[in-house]
């Protein structure tokens, strides 16, 4: 089942990728693609601890993180570059990663 945690945490990865690269073009503040930029190495940090945990979550607590990482992931997908999604493409990702790291105490 971690595999699927996992799987939807690369997923945000590579939404998150999609909105830091469509945001790179636009007239968005620099801070703010600074903190996209802070948010993907969020999820990978969250990625790679997930890797060496040794997760002893029981199995409605690890699928009350997957659903909460892939109802972020739908969230990202609707996301464009305007300044507004990318506030909140930055407070989706941190609901992500704290779904994700529930597990890990």
């Amino acid at each position: 089942m971690s595999h699927d945690l996992l799987d939807g945490l690369y997923a945000a990865r590579r939404e998150l990728t999609r909105i830091i690269v469509a945001t790179a073009s636009q007239t968005v503040p620099p801070e703010s693609l600074q903190q996209l930029l802070q948010q993907r190495d969020h999820i990978v940090w969250t990625i790679n601890r997930i890797l060496v945990a040794d997760l002893t979550s029981s199995l409605a607590d690890l699928d009350k993180a997957i659903s909460g990482v892939e109802d972020g992931t739908k969230q990202l997908k609707d996301l464009t570059s305007t300044a507004a999604d990318v506030t909140k493409a930055i407070n989706i990702v941190s609901q992500i990663v704290g779904a994700a790291a529930g597990l890990l105490g």
